[in-house]
């Protein structure tokens, strides 16, 4: 493993993001700060949790304990080059290259060969040894209980309704969302087998996906890491990545070809978690979208751009839903109108 870094070096760029004085290299995700500096001709990302980002997954793994594993296994992942001795920002190695969103674009089918490429990637890590990761000592060991996997996801999604209830109660109404919108799956947990649990990176899509000069994928951003069911980690990366289905079962055929355990039930147990997972999408990208969508709301173009996102998520979530109230905004043009409203302060 390559020598660590002095994370003093880097300490400015954590300061100047935490105080938001940061240039438009910066990228912000969900809960991290993210910015690209440069070191002795070489470059490093930077990263930092946003203040008072509120959670709306479940606790992952720390991600320098993810990658040192990682690298033990020569796995493709950035590696960490150093750490605050207090947590309060990390410092990886910059994967240079494309990453797969800028080369296609979710609306754009990917070539064949980078589909199967996607299932051996996924495939490999789910072969690592998840047992000799170094878990903390609030993570329970695996226990292959993918029903307690399926029944945690139903979880997250009434307590983040019920957290965001309050200030986005009528923004929730408006769009259709149930008051329990996740109490129709909770049987579907039932169908969920038991297997050993892998080591599986939460979060694999086309903007976590970079294509190197070697021509290489590399699977970056583990931010959402954790030691789980590997069905279900196969479902958030069906869920996310938006195949067309002739390439979903080519991914699926070539994953199993070199499984080294039986995948036989998988594909059913798959679609229970994708349900799952449309639920908690429109749940979440809700009150994301709106957030997101309320700095331009009183530009009609820039909201229809979130409208038509957030239209897609909700339709998924209505196949398990019950047909939504007459009034309910469907149409991404409605929903954009129900964005504005929220934005100029009408549904709060």
């Amino acid at each position: 493993m390559r020598e660590r870094l002095d994370p003093r070096i880097f300490a400015w760029v954590a300061e100047a993001l935490a105080e938001r004085g940061v240039s438009s290299t910066r990228l912000a995700g969900y809960y991290n700060y993210n910015q690209v500096v440069w070191h002795r001709g070489a470059r490093y990302l930077v990263r930092a949790p946003i203040p008072g980002a509120e959670p709306m997954d479940a606790r992952p793994l720390p991600e320098t304990i993810v990658l040192d594993f990682l690298a033990r296994w020569e796995y493709p992942a950035p590696r960490l080059a150093c750490e605050a001795a207090d947590g309060s920002y990390r410092v990886f190695e910059f994967v240079p290259g494309r990453c797969l969103d800028a080369l296609y674009p979710r609306e754009q089918p990917l070539t064949d060969e980078l589909v199967l490429g996607l299932a051996d990637l996924l495939r490999r890590l789910h072969g690592l040894p998840a047992t000799e990761l170094a878990r903390p000592a609030w993570m329970a060991a695996p226990e292959g209980r993918g029903d307690l996997v399926l029944a945690g996801l139903l979880a997250e999604v009434e307590e983040t309704h019920r957290r965001f209830l309050p200030s986005h109660g009528r923004l929730f109404a408006a769009l259709g969302v149930p008051e329990r919108p996740g109490a129709d799956l909770a049987s579907l947990a039932g169908r969920i087998g038991r297997r050993a649990f892998v080591v599986g990176h939460g979060d694999a899509h086309r903007k976590n996906i970079v294509i190197d000069a070697a021509q290489r994928m590399v699977l970056v951003d583990w931010e959402m890491a954790r030691v789980t069911d590997p069905v279900f980690d196969l479902a958030v990366h069906f869920h996310k990545m938006g195949y067309r289905p002739d390439q979903e079962r080519r991914f699926w055929r070539r994953y199993q070809e070199g499984a080294d355990r039986s995948t036989g039930g998988w594909t059913d147990q798959i679609g229970c978690y994708l349900r799952a997972l449309w639920v908690k999408s429109a749940v979440v990208d809700s009150v994301r979208y709106a957030e997101e969508a309320r700095p331009v709301s009183g530009d009609a173009a820039g909201v229809f751009g979130f409208a038509e996102r957030l239209a897609d998520k909700l339709a998924l979530a209505r196949v398990v839903w019950r047909p939504p109230a007459r009034e309910a905004a469907c149409t991404p043009a409605e929903i954009a109108a129900v964005l504005i409203r929220f934005g100029e302060g009408a549904l709060i």
